[in-house]
């Protein structure tokens, strides 16, 4: 994972809205035991997954076996005193004493990138947490306008970037890979991918497999996917063991396959407004 030096799954379990965060909590920490059991051990939420739900499921495991996982969660407040406040919270809810990436969520326009670079802007507080020994890495992620986290990268370090990579976003126009990956790659940082299958839109498609491996194709360290069963867990892993790369004409297929549905409305979280 770039100049972490860190190695990861190349499948990074979500715990958003799809996955952890729509689970009952009894369901959810024997899919999240199931799933490190597989050796699927890098686990990716967020304050906002639930208003804190998913971070208190993931939690319950977290609490007896913490040095097992690779755990990175996210803050949505922009000022140093309200992430400050939010990381706090969320540590708690995880039942943990340390973070090993935490990522400035949802940064989508210059207004939001300014805000949290300013001298009392949330940036200044996962600095100041990462001095503490609270968190390892700070990362940073965004999924509206690929110019706005390549300006962030060049800006302020980060040592992670999470960005929607997938045939979807491909067929959408300029993608967040082509932008970055001059930048990511001059700085050594890590970047991850999320939404292979459309923020849930493709989920049901006979080939939502080859879109995983789409993603995986890609120049990422790993892709998030939400996942809210055991065997949906066992079948995803089996792309990755081993991991077979899809063909160029199979990518180029996929691609035109989703072109139709690659609409504003679609993804809506690179619309305006």
């Amino acid at each position: 994972m770039g100049k972490t030096g860190v190695e990861i799954p190349a499948l990074i379990l979500g715990g958003g809205k799809h996955g952890v965060t729509k689970m009952d909590t009894r369901t959810a920490i024997e899919f999240l035991h199931r799933a490190l059991d597989l050796g699927l051990n890098y686990i990716d939420t967020a304050t906002a997954y639930g208003n804190g739900g998913s971070e208190l499921k993931i939690g319950e495991v977290l609490k007896t076996r913490r040095s097992e996982v690779f755990l990175a969660t996210k803050l949505d407040q922009r000022t140093k005193a309200g992430a400050k406040q939010e990381l706090k919270d969320s540590m708690a809810r995880l039942q943990t004493d340390r973070v090993d990436l935490i990522q400035l969520h949802a940064v989508i326009d210059e207004a939001t990138l300014e805000q949290i670079l300013a001298p009392d802007g949330a940036y200044a507080a996962v600095q100041e947490a990462k001095k503490a020994g609270l968190i390892r890495f700070i990362g940073i992620t965004g999924h509206k306008d690929p110019k706005v986290l390549r300006r962030a990268i060049e800006m302020a370090e980060f040592d992670t970037v999470l960005v929607p990579v997938g045939c979807l976003e491909t067929a959408y126009g300029e993608d967040f890979i082509s932008v970055l990956l001059p930048e990511t790659e001059r700085q050594g940082i890590g970047v991850l991918g999320m939404k292979a299958l459309g923020h849930g839109l493709l989920e049901k498609s006979p080939l939502a497999p080859q879109m995983i491996r789409y993603a995986l194709n890609q120049p990422i360290a790993g892709e998030v996917i939400a996942m809210n069963s055991i065997q949906q867990l066992e079948s995803n892993l089996a792309l990755i063991n081993p991991f077979i790369p899809l063909p160029e004409g199979e990518q180029r297929n996929l691609v035109e396959h989703v072109r139709p549905l690659a609409t504003p409305q679609n993804l809506f979280w690179r619309s305006v407004g």
